[in-house]
């Protein structure tokens, strides 16, 4: 059974392409050493989803055209999540893994992640009950993603009773954030609700930083996983909270196996283990039990076994041995130069 892994291989979300590529290979290793899905071994067919929707559906149809792949797993962001949906054509499933900004219920699609609405209510109230934050600036890249989770940030945060004091929708690359955060500044927000994706996040909270806010001013990131606390650096993540469905560092039985055979198969210099990585990793059990249940691998008998929108409660069922298991958690963790350590959890 050939897996199209369609991830960002450039741009400000190719940093997690190496965790997501690691995380799928091991879930295709650990299916094959149990003996495949119906004879077949799972093969893992790595592809570029690029920086914009021609570039997305180009390769969507090469995996279906040319790979001859039976399903799709993307991990990228949502801006070219409906031009990939619309190449496929329903040929074959598609299983989106990322936690995004929710609402999906199209024919031939899955999603298996978490939803902003879920990460950012906790979050909010408990910065709001702890740390007594209430003023909030919002700001994201300009794609539907940080609109929509700036929607529900401050829904939730009129809500409960703050106030959004400022919101900034910035382009992709953008490398002086200077004017925002004077404007950040003069708006004495007590939390910057961070919408960036990748590298975008990892460059403001730099700057952010090193213009002296970080001890002022608390922070909430959103999708800011361990690749991204990486890039920011130890000297600049101070007041940082981050709110996601699974952080590495998390102890359980099913994330203590995943960790220790993750580690083992690919050494020390192995790509960090994040959310994207686990995601990728749910991905593939996810085809490989679907594939099960129909009791056919093929492209076009699994693409059947979802043209009814599939929810994400069903899908997750099938996935009771990966570290997150079928029911989504939401964490809450401060940063600690570059570890988390987890401060709440629901």
């Amino acid at each position: 059974m050939k897996v199209g892994l369609l991830v960002n291989r450039s741009g400000p979300a190719g940093l997690w392409a190496p965790s997501c590529d690691a995380g799928a290979m091991l879930a295709a290793a650990e299916i094959n050493m149990a003996g495949g899905v119906h004879g077949r071994t799972v093969e893992i067919v790595l592809a570029d989803a690029g920086q914009d929707e021609g570039v997305a559906s180009a390769t969507a149809r090469a995996l279906t055209d040319i790979e001859s792949i039976d399903v799709v797993v993307g991990m990228h962001p949502s801006n070219v999540r409906a031009a990939i949906h619309k190449a496929l054509r329903g040929r074959v499933p598609y299983i989106y893994t990322p936690q995004y900004e929710g609402g999906e219920r199209s024919p031939y699609l899955v999603t298996t992640g978490g939803t902003d609405d879920e990460v950012l209510g906790p979050a909010i109230s408990w910065l709001s009950e702890t740390r007594g934050a209430r003023r909030f600036y919002l700001i994201g890249n300009d794609y539907i993603w940080p609109r929509r989770a700036h929607e529900i940030a401050g829904g939730i945060i009129r809500s409960g009773g703050g106030l959004v004091v400022g919101r900034s929708i910035v382009p992709f690359g953008m490398r002086d954030y200077s004017p925002i955060l004077d404007i950040i500044r003069l708006s004495r927000p007590d939390v910057v609700v961070i919408a960036l994706v990748g590298l975008e996040a990892a460059r403001f909270n730099r700057a952010f930083a090193e213009a002296g806010l970080g001890a002022r001013m608390l922070r909430l990131g959103l999708a800011t996983d361990e690749s991204v606390l990486y890039a920011i650096g130890a000297e600049c993540t101070e007041n940082l909270y981050v709110s996601l469905n699974y952080f590495a560092h998390m102890h359980s039985a099913a994330n203590d196996r995943f960790l220790e055979t993750y580690h083992s198969s690919f050494g020390d210099l192995a790509p960090p283990v994040n959310l994207s990585c686990q995601s990728c990793y749910e991905g593939v059990y996810f085809a490989a039990n679907l594939a099960r249940s129909l009791g056919r691998s093929d492209g076009p008998a699994l693409a059947r076994g979802v043209r009814r929108p599939v929810g994400r409660k069903a899908a997750r069922s099938t996935l009771m041995k990966t570290p997150m298991g079928p029911q989504l958690r939401v964490h809450l963790a401060a940063a600690d130069g570059i570890e988390f350590h987890t401060v709440a959890s629901c």
